[in-house]
């Protein structure tokens, strides 16, 4: 809608006879800009205060407790308070006002109405679609990226995909943010406005008033393009090596994109067919030179990321995330578990490319190096069964010799303190079965707080007792097992974990046993 208005608003300033019309008036161009700048974003924000309004007349309204507990796990969340309409209002504000001003950058610097709405968008989104083929590029084509990386870490260059990566959380209001966007949008409209008073628009034949401009979209255009289309192509025609798509292909489908994308966005610019000269030839040259440069440190990684392995000196601790531990995090910080994590890394680094990887997988494994430096180190691995065949024998006994390790156990124990069973919002067992090849059940059964202290204490005897191949029968197939599910009073996903069990788990079947929960 911000765009919409944009090009309504200036629209005078794309035809010749309207804007030497309007320009011949007794009004400076100043006064011009701000009278339609105003008239415009008085459009957008009135609308806003109207809803906010109606808003308040439903404030106290709030989820059902069922759906709470299944989307929240907390039992207090309301979704229309007067604080989370007056933060809705003013971020939506936010949003619409560096929209708009983006958009009004966009004819200022367009020859055409279909250019100011073109040019709107691509500036608009620019700065985060930029940051997410960035990422796209680590995530395919860099062993060990870190998963932690969502496509929303990039968010806060732009309020939209900022707002965005809030899920609609409405309690969450950090004015720092906010303040630097007022602040683009003031320095953006500023500069806005000195280039209307300088540039004769009414003169104006080309598709973008500055021809730097026009080169410039058409080479990010024409990287963007050629990105996602080399990615989607690449991953659908060839093998995957460990989740990293071959840059063979890849780089076929750059090439023979590329060229077609930039010539489709060279007439477009130029506005004629004839674009076949020795000045584009040797635009699109220095635009073969970055993106080869670009390809040297994200393709064929030149700088070593891959390779990158943390001294233990250096290291005050790590933080292991694995599906062979209960809990969703293990903190490690002696040396000896310190330098057993260096030495998994090493020996995967070592392995990755041999058979087995890239096939099944039975672990997401992240290592978060804590450094005295202050700064953290991450990688993320897909690993295949810890079996010591198929080529992963040192990653096997490497990963064996933690899970073994007594730190290792005791921080994979489940808080058995008065204060962390008060936290606990749900606990229950749960039983999937299979009906049928095609279809799978599950039947839960809530267990009562009174029992949590016991339950617990059984599944820590048993953490304890189970060695690394009972672990890993269960976590190779987990779906065949009945599980024991606990979810903390927190809205973060990672405050959730499953128990699973089997044979080895001989002291909790026994509780659930011995309360009833089991025949239940």
């Amino acid at each position: 809608m911000a765009i919409v208005v944009s090009t309504a608003v200036f629209s005078y300033i794309h035809g010749v006879a309207s804007a030497t019309i309007v320009h011949s008036m007794p009004i400076t161009r100043r006064e011009l800009f701000r009278g339609s700048f105003f008239s415009g974003l008085v459009m957008l924000i009135i609308p806003l205060i109207l809803t906010g309004i109606l808003f308040l007349c439903m404030s106290g309204a709030h989820i059902s407790a069922d759906a709470l507990k299944t989307i929240c796990g907390t039992s207090e969340y309301n979704i229309i308070t007067i604080k989370a309409i007056c933060i809705w209002v003013f971020e939506s504000s936010v949003i619409v006002a560096f929209v708009y001003t983006m958009a009004n950058l966009a004819g200022i610097l367009a020859g055409s109405r279909l250019i100011h709405v073109l040019l709107a968008l691509f500036i608009n989104g620019l700065p985060f679609v930029l940051l997410e083929i960035f990422y796209l590029y680590e995530d395919n084509f860099f062993f060990g990226y870190p998963e932690d990386e969502s496509p929303f870490a990039f968010s806060f260059v732009s309020p939209v995909p900022y707002m965005a990566s809030k899920f609609g959380r409405p309690e969450i209001a950090e004015l720092y943010p906010h303040l630097i966007y007022i602040a683009v949008i003031i320095a953006v409209t500023l500069f806005t406005s000195w280039l209307y008073t300088r540039i004769k628009l009414e003169r104006e034949r080309n598709a973008c008033v500055f021809p730097a401009v026009a080169d410039i979209i058409c080479v990010l255009l024409t990287f963007i393009c050629m990105s996602l289309l080399g990615l989607l192509i690449a991953s659908s025609v060839s093998d995957i090596d460990n989740g990293l798509i071959q840059r063979i292909p890849f780089i076929i489908v750059c090439i023979a994109s590329s060229v077609f994308i930039y010539m489709i966005c060279r007439m477009i610019a130029d506005g004629t067919t004839k674009i076949f000269s020795k000045v584009n030839l040797k635009k699109f040259g220095i635009y073969v030179i970055v993106v080869a440069v670009f390809f040297a440190f994200t393709l064929f990684d030149i700088t070593g990321y891959q390779q990158r392995v943390p001294e233990a000196s250096k290291v005050a601790s790590v933080t292991l995330e694995t599906n062979y531990a209960v809990q969703p995090s293990i903190d490690l910080k002696s040396g000896k578990s310190i330098d057993s994590i260096i030495s998994l890394q090493k020996a995967l680094l070592s392995e990755y490319k041999n058979q087995g990887f890239g096939q099944v997988s039975s672990d997401d494994l992240t290592i978060r190096y804590q450094l005295k430096n202050g700064r953290t180190l991450s990688r993320s691995y897909s690993l295949p069964v810890y079996n010591g065949k198929h080529g992963n024998i040192k990653t096997t006994e490497a990963f064996k010799n933690i899970f073994n390790s007594a730190e290792f156990s005791r921080a994979n124990l489940y808080n058995t303190s008065a204060s962390a069973i008060k936290s606990i919002a749900e606990l229950k067992f749960t039983n999937t079965y299979s009906k049928n090849k095609d279809y799978e059940e599950s039947e839960e059964t809530v267990i009562a707080s009174k029992d949590y202290y016991g339950l617990l204490k059984a599944m820590n005897k048993d953490i304890l007792t189970m060695d690394f191949n009972d672990f890993s029968t269960i976590v190779n197939n987990d779906y065949d097992y009945p599980s024991v599910d606990l979810r903390l009073n927190s809205r973060k996903s990672m405050d959730e974990s499953s128990f699973y069990l089997n044979k080895s788990t001989k002291n909790t079947i026994k509780y659930l046993k011995a309360t009833g929960y089991w025949e239940q």
